[in-house]
């Protein structure tokens, strides 16, 4: 799907097409949304429109899209155009596997693993950031003069995770572009984002992905049975990347569901803080990704006891698994400022996760938090 964006990001396509097409391409976007619904191919699927060699319009969208067979396509989805320059979250040189390492080399380890699946999520258990070197080589290069009629393309992954001083040299990057060039940020977390940064750019949402197209790549590229597919697809939480990693790992391994729901259960159900308690018992202090399972699989139960109470359709529960429980905790999502509450906290305890904060400590808080929204009064209880 990497030359079909308008499949996965209608929205996002038909405005990044659009202007395009008007002759209106601005000097910098920023693509924002959940993790794993496809940044990183949708900026590869931007930079290959830009410069095709063959671009055509879709039937019956109407939208004009790359044609992904042209050299620049090819050379672009293969990481190897010399049009497009890139910089990714990487790892302290102190905590690679092969200390001499530089940053460039770091680099290309991370693009072979998005060449091998775009929708990937940069998972990690260590504090990543952009260093400054990175942004510092993209300037040096773009300040050489370009390819004649061709349009450089410069992706900045994960912006969040970039340290100041790399968006301090960024932000005169933007404010003094280089001709022919278009700068794409993309971020999970777009309020974690210098405010100078994102005055400057035009602000484009990705949406989460529909289920059944979820299933489709499922059954298509990582050969799942339908039965699976539908299964992982619902439980993702419209992002592809989630649904990858929950397709990757054995049933026997990795995070455990029943725990993730027992501690919900803990969570909703019980009137005083032994959550706090089960949480240092059940999660791991040193496994950053299972803390991050264990949120995101509560967001996803979350938005189940509260479409459910809405609208009383079983049809729409994702965590089909638990279907009886989520029926009977609905009624304590029944108030939207106890949906949003929960989900605020939980979205910043990811940040936090992120920052490489302390898990338990974060978790607990979290805990705490979600307990104080959950005690206030609820229609149906």
């Amino acid at each position: 799907m990497l030359f079909e964006p308008h499949c996965y990001q209608t929205q996002a396509w038909v405005l990044l097409s659009r202007s395009f097409q008007s002759g209106k391409v601005a000097g910098t976007y920023l693509l924002y949304g959940p993790e794993g619904v496809g940044q990183w191919p949708l900026a590869l699927a931007f930079a290959s429109l830009l410069n095709c060699s063959d671009r055509k319009l879709d039937s019956p969208s109407g939208v004009l899209v790359p044609c992904g067979k042209c050299h620049s396509c090819r050379a672009i989805a293969g990481f190897n155009s010399p049009h497009l320059l890139y910089a990714v979250p990487l790892k302290p040189k102190t905590e690679r596997k092969d200390e001499k390492l530089d940053d460039n080399a770091a680099v290309l380890e991370v693009l072979a693993l998005q060449k091998e699946e775009p929708f990937r999520l940069h998972t990690h258990d260590k504090q990543l950031s952009i260093p400054i070197e990175l942004a510092r080589d993209i300037q040096r290069r773009l300040s050489l003069k370009a390819e004649e009629g061709a349009m450089r393309v410069v992706v900045f992954f994960e912006m969040e995770k970039m340290r100041g001083d790399a968006a301090d040299s960024l932000l005169k990057l933007i404010e003094e572009p280089p001709p022919n060039t278009v700068i794409l940020l993309t971020s999970a977390n777009e309020h974690a984002l210098p405010v100078t940064i994102r005055s400057r750019s035009q602000e484009i949402r990705l949406r989460r992905i529909p289920a059944k197209i979820i299933q489709e790549y499922l059954q298509k590229h990582k050969q799942l049975s339908e039965e699976r597919a539908a299964i992982v697809a619902r439980t993702s939480g419209g992002s592809l990347g989630r649904a990858l990693a929950i397709a990757e790992t054995d049933e026997d391994e990795g995070f455990d569901r029943n725990v993730g729901f027992r501690l919900f259960k803990s969570l909703v159900a019980d009137s005083n803080a032994e959550t706090a308690s089960h949480l240092a018992d059940m999660v791991s202090d040193k496994d950053r990704g299972q803390a991050e399972e264990l949120l995101y699989l509560w967001q996803t139960l979350i938005r189940d006891c509260a479409g459910y109470f809405a609208t009383g359709d079983g049809d729409c529960i994702v965590n089909v698994d638990f279907q009886q429980e989520i029926v009977h905790f609905a009624p304590r999502f029944s108030e939207p400022s106890v949906v949003s509450g929960c989900a605020e906290s939980i979205k910043n305890t990811l940040a936090d996760l992120r920052r490489n904060v302390h898990i338990h400590g974060a978790l607990v808080a979290l805990s705490l938090s979600m307990k104080g929204h959950l005690a206030q009064p609820s229609i149906g209880r």
